[in-house]
């Protein structure tokens, strides 16, 4: 347009353009199946999931194999626990709407599913959730699935730390009698070098609200240059997931995205 014209020409891109205009992180569908035995150990696990591209990285590729070379999906296809039999399918689904990555790019949405599922487990085979994950990474060997190469001492001593800086094996300490209270764990890789567990105490009231009172993280990543950069990290990125988890979502009618700003979109704030 400046060279149409001759001219200079400011060009605003506002948070109304981005909330309704921007690439959004792709709805998925997951189903995940798995049988224990007599002594509650899982036999197998099977992963099945449907998801879109992310269009913002370029169209798809037309070859059936790439995504097996790519890894999908990812937290499914490098799923770091020991499962005597393993298997997992994905189907790629067109997607209507411009979707890109979040945060954690394509992990979001399938280490959730997984590690809900796990916790499932963990109740069906009457065990501690954070126990039952530790066994499913016997032994504690590297194992490279494609081209990721997982440690799995390294993931099962995040779980062992963030058990024991979260007091995990102490009963929680309730605010109040008047709300049903809950400790929650998850943990995954991040291909093969990052190793994170994170830890949740969780409130329950009459009607439902839920609030998430302290979460704890462990992270292993190696050597740290920046200690700062890695909290920040860290600690941003519990705070957008707990805005995605609680508060935000994105609806979509006559072809657009309904929300438009924090009045319909909204965030963490200090008072949460």
């Amino acid at each position: 347009v400046s060279r149409a014209t001759g001219r200079p020409v400011q060009v605003v891109w506002s948070r109304r353009d981005d909330t309704r205009h921007g690439s959004f992180q792709p709805a998925e569908t997951m189903k995940l199946v798995s049988g224990l035995d007599a002594n509650g150990k899982a036999l197998a696990l099977i992963h099945k999931q449907a998801a879109a591209d992310l269009s913002v990285l370029g169209p798809p590729d037309t070859d059936p194999t790439r995504y097996a070379k790519n890894g999908d999906p990812w937290g499914g296809f490098d799923n770091p626990y020991n499962f005597p039999a393993f298997k997992v399918d994905f189907v790629p689904v067109p997607c209507p709407v411009p979707t890109g990555p979040w945060r954690a790019v394509e992990y979001p949405s399938t280490v959730f599913a997984r590690e809900s599922f796990l916790d499932e487990l963990a109740h069906a085979a009457n065990k501690d959730p954070i126990a039952f994950r530790l066994e499913l990474l016997e032994p504690r060997d590297t194992v490279i699935i494609g081209d990721t190469r997982i440690d799995r001492a390294r993931l099962a001593r995040s779980l062992q730390w963030a058990a024991e800086k979260s007091g995990w094996s102490a009963p929680l300490e309730k605010h109040s009698d008047r709300l049903r209270w809950g400790r929650g764990v998850a943990c995954n890789t991040y291909f093969g070098e990052s190793y994170i567990t994170q830890i949740a105490d969780v409130s329950v009231d009459a009607e439902g609200n839920v609030r998430v009172h302290r979460v704890v993280c462990v992270m292993d990543c190696g050597v740290v240059f920046n200690p700062l950069g890695l909290e920040g990290q860290a600690e941003s990125a519990i705070t957008w997931g707990l805005s995605a988890a609680l508060k935000s979502q994105i609806t979509f009618r006559d072809g657009g995205a309904e929300q438009s700003s924090y009045a319909a979109f909204p965030v963490m704030r200090m008072c949460d």
